[in-house]
C-alpha cells in the first residue's frame, strides 16, 4: 500500500492481479482479503480449517463482544448456527428491496436533521439492522 492511495483501491488493484482470494502481510500481521460471499460463507461455515488468531477478537471485540468475529469456541457455535443461514444469499436477495428501502429511510432521516455532526452512526445502524429484521420477519413498521 502506498501513503495517499485509498485501501479501495487497493484492494480493487489487488483484486485485479490476484483474484478473489488473497493474502498480505502488514508487520507480523497476515491477513486475507476476500471478495466474493460463497467465499466467505465457506470460511465462516469451516473455521476449523482456516488459521484463527486472537488478532480479531482484540480490535472488534471491544466494539462487537458477541459479532461473529470476535467469539471463539461453543458461544461462537451457538451464535453462528443463529446467524449464518439468514446471510445466504437466496434468502438476502429476495428481501433486498425491502432492505433498501429501510437502509433508505435512515439516509432521508440523516438528510432532514440539523446540519450538525451525527455522532450516534454505530447506534443507529444497529437500529437499522433491527429495523430490518423486524420488516422481514414480522412485517412491522
Amino acid at each position: 500500500m502506498n501513503r495517499g492511495e485509498a485501501r479501495v483501491d487497493v484492494y480493487a488493484k489487488w483484486k485485479s492481479l490476484y483474484g478473489d482470494f488473497c493474502h498480505y502481510w502488514i508487520g507480523p500481521f497476515r491477513f486475507y482479503m476476500v471478495s466474493r460471499l460463497d467465499i466467505i460463507q465457506h470460511i465462516y461455515s469451516n473455521r476449523q480449517i482456516y488459521e484463527t488468531s486472537d488478532f480479531g477478537k482484540r480490535i472488534f471485540g471491544l466494539q462487537v463482544p458477541s459479532g461473529l468475529i470476535s467469539l471463539r469456541g461453543a458461544e461462537y457455535k451457538r451464535h453462528a448456527r443463529i446467524m449464518l443461514p439468514m446471510f445466504k444469499k437466496a434468502k438476502v436477495a429476495c428481501h433486498l428491496n425491502s432492505i433498501i428501502d429501510c437502509t433508505d429511510r435512515l439516509i432521508q432521516y440523516w438528510r432532514q436533521q440539523d446540519k450538525t455532526l451525527n455522532e450516534n452512526i454505530v447506534s443507529e445502524s444497529k437500529h437499522l439492522l433491527l429495523d430490518i429484521f423486524a420488516f422481514i420477519a414480522f412485517d412491522y413498521d
